[in-house]
């Protein structure tokens, strides 16, 4: 009952390792509110090592256990868990608004600490759902920052996606941006990918819907 989720929510505040066991066995328990409690203990004391069996409730029936445990996973080791919560952004696997904001938040929020390199699984995985172009914005600034710290040649092409992810959600003078720059990068790097012409189209594209008085000046 009550009392017994608050003693396990104190138990996770005093952050003594003896109380893990008590605590990972409840991740079993009928009571939602103590799976719920147990999780949020778990966190509270940094147990990562605990992060696998937290994960095997990101599918828990209930609501308040799947935020909870999308807060631990981001806390507790989120790149290793990055895919699962991911998948709770999809519509077609989470059917709560709620739940599938927070999993957008924690992505962004692990986003900001990604090498290059974990950027295009992400995005391919945002291809396949519907309903995400502000997360898969979200992600594209986070993976143009990574490849500005590192000089990376990707650079145009991934400012290009952004720009294009931009006209896609209605916000061309956002767009416009992004996709001079991109222009720019791609003829001085003689770039075949993506070509000049290419970004230059979705430039004009972006400056009509813009209304912008300097179009195409680039």
């Amino acid at each position: 009952g009550p009392l017994r989720e608050s003693l396990l929510l104190a138990m996770g505040a005093v952050k003594d390792d003896s109380f893990k066991d008590i605590m990972q066995e409840g991740l079993e328990d009928d009571s939602a509110a103590i799976r719920r409690a147990c999780v949020t203990g778990l966190t509270g004391m940094d147990a990562v090592d605990a992060a696998p069996a937290i994960a095997g409730l990101i599918h828990d029936e209930d609501r308040g256990v799947r935020q909870a445990v999308i807060s631990a996973l981001m806390d507790l080791d989120g790149r290793t868990f990055l895919k699962p919560i991911l998948k709770r952004t999809d519509p077609a696997v989470e059917s709560d608004q709620a739940v599938r904001e927070q999993a957008c938040e924690a992505i962004l929020a692990i986003a900001k600490k990604l090498e290059t390199e974990a950027f295009p699984p992400i995005l391919e995985m945002l291809e396949k759902q519907e309903g995400v172009s502000s997360l898969t914005i979200g992600i594209l600034q986070h993976y143009i920052d990574a490849l500005r710290r590192s000089d990376s040649s990707k650079l145009p092409d991934a400012l290009y996606q952004l720009g294009k992810a931009l006209l896609g959600a209605e916000r061309p003078v956002e767009a416009e941006r992004p996709l001079k720059e991109a222009f720019e990068l791609a003829k001085s790097s003689g770039a075949d990918v993506p070509a000049p012409v290419d970004i230059w189209k979705s430039y004009i594209d972006a400056s009509l819907k813009a209304g912008d008085p300097n179009l195409g000046d680039i």
